[in-house]
């Protein structure tokens, strides 16, 4: 797969993305060492954002976060938590969640994420079969 667009990873952005989760759920610092639900959330919550729309690998994400991440697996366990949480509309995760998403300073690294890419069609899968898959997947996406 070739993606027409850089994926952006700066330490500014990842800077944002902490610095707007750790004020939506009102914690002090989500790279600590800590099980509360609102800081487990946040973190979650940054996992999530990290992964989707810097497009960071596990390992990155859990260097991130340094002592509160042990490594890649749990990374990994947050992302299946929080999109577990999100799919079952799980009240106050949705909240938080809608709320960071909202936030004016995230917008740049979102509006970079809803750009067009180019995929290269892998040869042993016919044309019809990975349109399908992807109009599955991503029933909002557009072909062109």
């Amino acid at each position: 797969i070739k993606c027409n667009m850089s994926p952006i990873s700066d330490n500014m952005s990842i800077q944002t993305i902490l610095l707007v989760c750790e004020e939506v759920c009102g914690v002090d610092n989500i790279a600590r060492k800590c099980r509360e639900r609102d800081v487990v959330l946040a973190r979650q919550m940054a996992f999530k954002l990290l992964r989707d729309y810097l497009m960071m690998s596990f390992k990155s994400i859990a260097q991130v976060f340094g002592n509160a991440v042990k490594d890649h697996s749990t990374v990994i366990h947050g992302l299946t938590r929080i999109n577990d949480l999100l799919d079952t509309g799980d009240i106050l995760a949705c909240e938080k969640f809608n709320n960071v998403l909202n936030d004016k300073r995230l917008l740049p690294y979102i509006r970079v994420y809803d750009q067009a890419i180019t995929v290269l069609i892998p040869n042993h899968i016919p044309k019809e079969e990975f349109f399908a898959y992807v109009q599955e997947k991503y029933p909002d996406s557009e072909m062109v």
